[in-house]
């Protein structure tokens, strides 16, 4: 046997020995629900908007997240966007709307995305979306039926989608509307149990 070739199976073997061998292999196949924070903040000359920008999302595996946290970034900073627009006089609505208009470039390029597995949530479990920003509701406790990560992503979006109906305390108030949406998308959070 060449030299280099028992080298290198001596490598592979110490390799498998560290790693805890070919079971590992396997387990690491399985898919881990992860969770995932895209984060942006740079306010820039065609992108006006003062204002941090965050979203969760958990998927079944680390893209799914992945791609849903920037997803629900993108939909956080447009009802921003919305809410600067609905806030300012007629006549300046088009002014807010022309600084802001690289924000979709710039978020795409720019975010920063964190990710975690959070492998306990591969069982069915108790969720709950968490939402406590005062005047814009307040969060709903449901049960999971089969994966958290889709029906806590589910009861997410039916909060956040369906803001608008809920505050009829603001519904003179479009501003305020848009402003609760985006702080949704950004503010709540899925709280699973362990157990």
């Amino acid at each position: 046997m060449a030299p280099s070739s028992l080298a290198t199976r001596s490598l592979v073997a110490l390799a498998i020995l560290l790693t805890g061998g070919p079971a590992r292999d396997a387990q690491s196949a399985t898919p881990v629900p992860t969770r995932c924070i895209a984060f942006w903040h740079r306010p820039v000359e065609d992108c006006r908007l003062q204002e941090p920008l965050r979203a969760e999302a958990i998927g079944r595996l680390e893209a799914d997240a992945r791609g849903l946290a920037m997803d629900r970034l993108m939909i956080a900073m447009e009802a921003l966007r919305d809410s600067h627009a609905a806030g300012a006089p007629d006549i300046m609505q088009a002014v807010v709307l022309n600084a802001t208009r690289g924000c979709t470039e710039r978020l795409t390029e720019e975010a920063v995305v964190t990710c975690f597995p959070e492998p306990h949530l591969r069982a069915a479990r108790y969720c709950e979306v968490q939402f406590p920003v005062p005047g814009c509701g307040a969060g709903a406790g449901y049960a999971v039926e089969g994966s958290a990560w889709r029906e806590g992503e589910e009861a997410r979006e039916d909060l956040c989608t369906g803001m608008g109906a809920e505050l009829t305390h603001l519904a003179n108030d479009p501003r305020a509307v848009k402003g609760c949406e985006a702080q949704c998308w950004q503010q709540s959070h899925l709280e699973c149990g362990l157990r």
